[in-house]
């Protein structure tokens, strides 16, 4: 039985549980279906297949994209299935779910604290790649349990309200390739331990409240390609160690308070002012269940209006250090074919280089409210 990408209203009735023989494609991006009215454990025989089942056995329960609403039911605790749960209108506190791959539960409104889901003991050793929980109403501090789910690759906290500092044990997490945790009211330092996560190839923790500087540390991380801290209170200079990432394509540490110059070494960040665009598959992160390919994503603000980038993330090369206090002038050496560059709301002085007009691929150049003379070029 098939009943997705209909146009299906009301509630799910009691009588699908007689169906316990039937293999039900259930009603995937319906946009209608109001409210649970059933329990999935009861239908002891059910495949739930809104997805033909991965590589490793596991099928999906997809109801995203609904109206449902109220709590999350129970679901069967033998984490043989992955669930997506996105785009609803689901509320109260996240329960224990056991799932195989994917727990995907964003655009929510799931409140409360999420430190009896992350540190409940039954569910210690799951094998769980990809946790979803941006786009909710989650508060308090994130605790200090991220060492009992070491399969996790992408970490997605965005638009939360959460608290505190981020917690070391993150640095446990050594398959992590996406850590995003952008726009809540994290304070603290970059945590030391995160240099432990070698594999770490996203890293936004934007619009938050850290302090501090950019750690030298950070050279820990080759893999990093996507480096977004903006809107912070991060301090002092740019690390040189920085420039060692060889692999960083997008630097965004604008609307802080960092000081001295912008760095001549610019250049050694060979993804960034290379032409070259071998690293697309990486954007396409392996996660072995259906649809999962394209999920990576950033947001930069461009132009003054926030962008999402998911499904062209690889061609992106951008620069934003506006809104600091850097001074001294623009290197000469910035001639990458770079897409973004904002250097505005510093101090810098002196003269446009001549060169930047050898940025052929450049989209979006901004160095206003500086202390920029001379002719433009």
């Amino acid at each position: 039985m098939s009943l997705s990408s209909n146009h299906l209203h009301g509630v799910v009735s009691n009588a699908i549980e007689n169906l316990t023989s039937m293999i039900v494609d259930f009603f995937t991006k319906s946009h209608s279906i109001s409210r649970f009215q059933f329990l999935v454990g009861k239908l002891s025989m059910l495949i739930v297949a809104a997805s033909r089942p991965n590589k490793y056995g596991a099928l999906s329960i997809d109801l995203s994209e609904n109206q449902i609403y109220g709590k999350i039911p129970e679901f069967p605790n033998d984490g043989s299935y992955n669930l997506n749960l996105s785009y609803n209108k689901l509320t109260s506190s996240l329960p224990h779910i056991s799932v195989d791959t994917i727990l995907d539960l964003s655009n929510n409104y799931l409140a409360g604290s999420i430190c009896n889901f992350l540190c409940y003991r039954e569910t210690h050793a799951r094998e769980i790649i990809g946790l979803y929980l941006e786009n909710n109403l989650l508060s308090g501090k994130i605790p200090n349990c991220w060492m009992y789910w070491p399969k996790l690759w992408m970490i997605d906290l965005d638009n939360n309200n959460l608290t505190g500092k981020i917690p070391s044990s993150i640095g446990s997490l050594q398959e992590l390739h996406s850590l995003h945790i952008n726009n809540n009211s994290l304070i603290g330092e970059i945590p030391e331990p995160l240099k432990n996560c070698s594999t770490l190839s996203v890293l936004d923790l934007s619009f938050n409240k850290l302090v501090r500087t950019i750690p030298r540390w950070i050279e820990s991380l080759p893999m990093l390609r996507f480096l977004v801290l903006r809107s912070n209170n991060l301090t002092y200079l740019i690390p040189v160690e920085l420039y060692k990432l060889s692999s960083l394509q997008v630097l965004d540490a604008s609307n802080n308070n960092l000081t001295r110059v912008v760095p001549k070494c610019l250049n050694n960040l060979t993804a960034m002012t290379s032409k070259s665009y071998q690293f697309q598959s990486l954007y396409y992160v392996s996660i072995p269940v259906v649809n999962q390919q394209t999920r990576e994503n950033a947001n930069l603000v461009v132009k003054g209006r926030k962008n999402q980038y998911n499904t062209i993330l690889y061609l992106l090369k951008s620069l934003d250090l506006s809104n600091n206090k850097l001074s001294g002038e623009i290197p000469e050496e910035l001639t990458s074919p770079l897409q973004l560059l904002n250097f505005s709301g510093n101090y810098l002085s002196g003269r446009i280089p001549k060169k930047i007009g050898y940025m052929t691929e450049l989209e979006s150049l901004d160095l206003s409210r500086n202390r920029i003379s001379g002719h433009i070029p």
